[in-house]
């Protein structure tokens, strides 16, 4: 086994979203990957200098070595490297913090696409320039609805307290809506995530009324779509919080299906509370079978922050429904694969086919 292996892939946004992985490697092959993209970014050829950018959003983490290079590819004569080369400096993040300059100078580009990438990146680099909000503000004025969601989300986020009329935030992101159910269609989650985040920040409630919408496309057969919808949600959850002592409520004292709606957001925005854990653990004991495989699979999506309701999924390996069962093992394992290899036994005295299938599930999972 190489020495100093770390996970690599295309984590989103800086934003402790989850890692695609690709490939194990050591921290030398990440430098020389940076140092030949690096390199790569002075080619004289268009194609070579874009998989430089690329490259580097793909071990952004490790990338603030090649802000200098990735600076200067903003003036790049190619429109797509210096989109990609904002892209890059803003997965960086606060790290570049020294292209602050070169980006509010894109603010001016001719193109709607390197304007947008470049308040973008403002936005999640951070600065306390105050100069740059008339920038960001004439950007939100912007005709074109992507450049118009990036500079006021920009604005808000660098300077909350100054962005008031006459610029209408809930306008700017149901116009951005559209941009983001066509991104679901990308390849990558990148802008998926960008224009969720960004939605749920320039206006909430846009963004709550996106979730429905989401959560079907999460649902559908269509691969990119599902696992973009997926991050897209998750995106939207920290910038929702004014809605979560509502839906706790309805998990807890709702009709059926005010509990069902409740306990599906709660689950795919992956924001729940103390409270709203607790919430959604009582539903495991709902007289609906409904409502419990809802919870079961709400924990589930949830994840890492659920895991002291990992009793109440075990309990439920004992259910007489096999589609309660399978929801609640699939839950603990998406929570903790050790405590599902843990339970394994009382999973297999209910179920044996499940447990085997669980057992290949959990084998994969430590691949």
């Amino acid at each position: 086994m190489k020495p100093w292996l770390i996970l690599a892939g295309f984590s989103l946004l800086a934003t402790g979203l989850p890692i695609r992985a690709s490939e194990y490697v050591t921290m030398e092959e990440i430098r020389q990957y940076i140092s030949l993209a690096i390199k790569k970014l002075a080619s004289p050829e268009p194609r070579e200098r874009l998989t430089a950018t690329t490259t580097i959003q793909a071990w952004h983490k490790y990338a603030t070595p090649a802000v200098p290079a990735l600076t200067r590819a903003l003036n790049d004569k190619d429109v797509t490297v210096r989109t990609e080369a904002a892209h890059a400096l803003e997965l960086i993040g606060a790290q570049a913090f020294s292209a602050v300059p070169a980006l509010a100078r894109s603010l001016d580009d001719p193109t709607p696409e390197v304007k947008a990438a470049a308040a973008f990146a403002l936005g999640a680099i951070g600065t306390k320039d105050s100069s740059l909000l008339p920038r960001l503000l004439k950007a939100a004025r912007d005709p074109a609805d992507l450049v118009s969601l990036a500079g006021l989300f920009a604005a808000v986020r660098l300077f909350p307290k100054a962005v008031g009329p006459p610029i209408n935030r809930q306008a700017v992101a149901e116009h951005a809506v559209p941009l983001l159910i066509t991104a679901l269609n990308e390849e990558t989650a990148y802008d998926s995530v960008r224009l969720a985040r960004a939605i749920g920040i320039v206006d909430p409630s846009t963004g709550y009324s996106a979730v429905d919408r989401l959560i079907q496309l999460a649902n559908s057969e269509d691969v990119p779509v599902v696992s973009n919808a997926a991050h897209a949600l998750e995106a939207l959850g920290p910038t929702l919080t004014p809605y979560l002592p509502s839906l706790q409520r309805n998990v807890r004292v709702g009709t059926d299906a005010e509990k069902k709606v409740a306990i599906r957001r709660l689950g795919w925005l992956r924001t729940a509370t103390p409270t709203g854990l607790t919430a959604i653990e009582q539903a495991l004991r709902s007289k609906s079978p409904e409502i419990q495989r809802d919870a079961a699979e709400a924990l589930g999506r949830i994840g890492a922050p659920a895991k002291s309701k990992i009793s109440s999924l075990v309990a439920l390996f004992s259910s007489p429904d096999e589609s309660l069962r399978s929801a609640a093992a699939k839950a603990v394992l998406r929570i903790s694969p050790a405590a599902l290899e843990k339970n394994l036994p009382i999973l297999a005295h209910s179920d044996p086919k499940l447990a085997q299938k669980m057992r290949d599930l959990l084998a994969l999972s430590q691949l």
